[in-house]
């Protein structure tokens, strides 16, 4: 046997177990992050919905924005697990600090904050008084944001008769994983109306950045659809009271893609590899 027929043996059966090599690796596990929300209605205290804002999927794949319009973020799967509480069965609720002895904070809680009204705890989350209880019917959907001219809608807030002339605004709406954003109604409907300091670009077209800077808890739910003004004649959105809490924030491993056991592959190789030397050699020895 040449050195030279060694060679060939040797690339042959290296080449096998680089191929093999490729199956028997295993995935290296991804890492997701997301903001569980606790969505109040108009009272401001009881919890009417939750669901997750995620930026990646239950895969590990990161979602990006997948709308190219300028101004407009659409976030395939960023929303997961949305669920409305049973109307009148165990209502979550959120410790308010204004009300005498309702959940007072315990040796683990932070000190009530004035001007967001609710008891935190020591992680800065809102405590909930009362489990919730869910339809039990979650699903997933869409995020969309889009950036809204000043002047381009009219805002009437609950509780307040006079109708204002909207400033600049970030839409964010939720939508149901089948359904098309513009030609459906929204799920649920807010108003970033603070936009001191913030990127708007990112605002609108990043979902990092929404993530980390929790945007959609400082939004404002919009809980009635457009009316038209029976004085003006014009149109005008109503604005709920109620706010878009962070319950959770959470980071969580991706379980890697699970590859069957490659015995029968790993044999295949093998036999491939086997054989592929066996011809060299057969080719090697042949006389001329």
């Amino acid at each position: 046997m040449t050195k030279k027929t060694v060679k060939l043996m040797m690339a042959a059966l290296f080449a096998t177990g680089m191929g093999m090599s490729a199956f028997i690796e295993p995935a290296e596990a991804a890492r997701r992050t997301g903001n569980d929300y606790s969505q109040t209605g108009e009272n401001e205290q009881f919890v009417e919905a939750q669901f997750s804002l995620v930026n990646a999927t239950r895969e590990g794949i990161l979602i990006d924005d997948d709308d190219i319009s300028l101004g407009i973020g659409l976030f395939i799967g960023a929303i997961e697990n949305y669920d409305t509480v049973k109307a009148g069965i165990g209502a979550g609720e959120i410790c308010l600090g204004f009300i005498p002895n309702v959940c007072p904070p315990g040796s683990n809680s932070s000190p009530f904050n004035a001007d967001t009204r609710y008891l935190y705890d020591s992680s800065g989350f809102p405590i909930l008084k009362s489990p919730l209880s869910l339809t039990g019917s979650p699903f997933d959907g869409n995020l969309l944001a889009q950036f809204v001219e000043p002047g381009q809608e009219r805002y009437s807030v609950i509780g307040d008769a006079q109708t204002i002339t909207s400033p600049a605004a970030i839409a964010y709406s939720i939508f149901r994983a089948d359904s098309i954003p513009g030609a459906d109604e929204p799920v649920l409907s807010y108003r970033l109306l603070n936009l001191d300091s913030l990127d708007i670009t990112q605002a609108v077209n990043s979902l990092e950045y929404i993530l980390e800077n929790n945007l959609l808890g400082a939004s404002r739910p919009v809980v009635s659809r457009i009316f038209t003004d029976s004085d003006t004649g014009e149109p005008v959105l109503v604005l709920g009271i109620g706010d878009t809490l962070v319950q959770n924030q959470f980071e969580e491993d991706v379980p890697p893609t699970v590859i069957p056991e490659p015995d029968t592959t790993i044999a295949s190789l093998l036999g491939l590899g086997v054989l592929g030397t066996r011809s060299l050699l057969k080719r090697k020895m042949k006389p001329s």
